[in-house]
């Protein structure tokens, strides 16, 4: 065979970026390995194959390129840092640093690189190197917010609540920057541990104002979808829910999966992180597969309601089948792990208002929805997430927060009148006060054998049940969005 001159290699390279672009994935995995072939060591064709890899999920593939690029001299550290921040995503903490190390070989000084590495080794828990790096980052770049807010987080974690207020306060008043928001968002949760709700919201207020300008396209997006998702679940019957619950073959089902749902911040992670401890069961902590690969397209996208309805009605057996076995491998390509013979948890709270396509793509699938009191929620909601995605958008006011519950929520009011599924609630509340009964009916209702191990070691945290309350004042003026949630959920008023 004819070697490829560099030009040729560069043409590869542009026409495998253009595939991408234009969806064929297949094919531009084809361009990516022969221009690879050709050029080995080019870390521009290394990260961008990479990054068309990690979209796809094919993590371990996408993780040997990346240790590739960590082995290569390279004067942009670019391309390292963005491995590193993929890596990070998925909880690879050991990869990650190891790319940000070879980063550092060539750019000692790199506050951003520096930040970054203290980031990984906090998720990690080590906490030490943590504070090590972050304050070397602070003395090469005295302005870097990153830093002086995982300092003062550690400072929080270890319980020394003054430490990390005077870091922060004295942060912003020396150094004022456009990531006054994250140094806000940790102070506010400083002072709500310190029994201050007043001075808790005020933060909380000042950076979302700083983030508004950002946060109100994504807000109209966010409203937008909802629409959409509203429209889609009136117009399915109970009559196409059974129609479709029929249309898959017996011999397919081979991969039984449990849709979790709820509204954010309402206890789904602590249900996935009990229930996952049982060997026959694997969850997917939000992996988003079900919303890029098949929500989004199918179901968002469409020009109208109808469209994506059709979309749905219109899936024969064999494309079920087809799409079935898509999201089998992305999945397992994720978890590193078979699912042959394991119930499959899909975490994803915003399954809740998006179930038609995940229904649709599993018939036989059940659907678990984690609940909490709606007040605790919102406020959970509104004080932890950062208004800049869709799914994140309403948290830039409260107002907007309790809205959003309600359209979310709204949907499993209606759902669970109409759905053919067998459906289970649990209430985070319950779960802490009859940790045993609650979890026990969890396993009865996925088909798991009960063992007391699955809550052994588990602490049940009572002290975020009922924090609401000392944000009544700021959460009564929108307390008729929840009103209706609160009594359907068993909550006293």
């Amino acid at each position: 065979m004819a070697a490829i001159s560099g030009a040729q290699d560069q043409d590869l390279h542009k026409r495998a970026k253009q595939a991408t672009a234009d969806g064929d994935v297949d094919h531009a995995r084809v361009l990516y390995q022969a221009a690879l072939a050709a050029n080995p060591n080019d870390p521009a064709l290394l990260s961008d194959f990479a990054t068309l890899l990690w979209a796809t999920y094919d993590f371990t593939a996408a993780g040997r390129l990346h240790e590739r690029l960590a082995g290569l001299p390279m004067d942009d550290p670019a391309p390292l840092l963005l491995a590193a921040q993929s890596e990070f995503s998925i909880g690879h903490f050991d990869r990650a640093a190891r790319l940000l190390d070879a980063a550092l070989v060539k750019h000692p000084d790199n506050a951003n690189l520096l930040g970054m590495l203290a980031s990984v080794h906090e998720r990690a828990h080590h906490g030490a190197e943590a504070r090590d790096i972050a304050l070397r980052a602070l003395e090469l770049d005295p302005t870097h917010a990153q830093a002086a807010r995982l300092i003062a987080h550690l400072d929080m974690d270890a319980g020394d609540l003054d430490a990390a207020r005077i870091r922060l306060v004295t942060q912003l008043q020396q150094h004022p920057g456009p990531e006054d928001w994250r140094l806000r968002y940790e102070l506010a949760t400083i002072f709500d541990r310190m029994g201050e709700p007043e001075a808790a919201m005020r933060e909380l207020s000042k950076a979302k104002t700083g983030l508004y300008p950002r946060s109100l396209p994504v807000l109209h997006q966010s409203k937008r979808i909802r629409r959409r998702q509203w429209e889609l679940t009136c117009r399915i019957t109970r009559e196409d829910w059974m129609r479709w619950r029929g249309s898959l073959p017996e011999d397919a089902r081979r991969h039984p999966v449990a849709l979790m749902g709820g509204f954010p911040r309402s206890g789904a992670t602590v249900v996935e992180h009990i229930l996952t401890q049982h060997p026959r069961c694997l969850g997917t902590d939000e992996s988003g597969i079900l919303f890029s690969q098949f929500t989004r397209p199918m179901v968002h996208q469409p020009a109208t309601m109808d469209d994506a309805f059709a979309n749905l009605d219109n899936l024969s057996p064999a494309l079920l089948v087809a799409d079935r076995e898509r999201y089998i491998r992305c999945t397992e390509a994720l978890l590193g792990e078979s699912l042959q013979g394991r119930v499959l948890l899909d975490r994803e709270p915003f399954h809740t208002a998006d179930l038609p396509l995940p229904l649709r793509l599993f018939p036989e699938s059940r659907v678990l929805m984690p609940l909490r009191d709606p007040r605790d929620a919102v406020m959970s909601y509104y004080t932890t997430l950062v208004p800049m995605a869709p799914d994140s958008a309403a948290a830039i006011d409260l107002g907007e927060t309790c809205r959003f519950y309600a359209d979310t929520m709204r949907h499993w009011l209606h759902l669970e009148e109409i759905l053919p599924h067998p459906t289970h609630r649990v209430r985070y509340e319950d779960l802490i006060a009859e940790p045993e009964q609650t979890v026990r009916g969890l396993t009865t209702f996925l088909g798991l054998d009960w063992s007391p191990d699955l809550i052994a070691g588990q602490e049940f945290n009572s002290g975020s049940i009922g924090r609401w309350k000392r944000y009544e004042p700021w959460l009564a003026r929108h307390m008729h969005h929840l009103e209706p949630f609160i009594e359907a959920f068993g909550y006293e008023m």
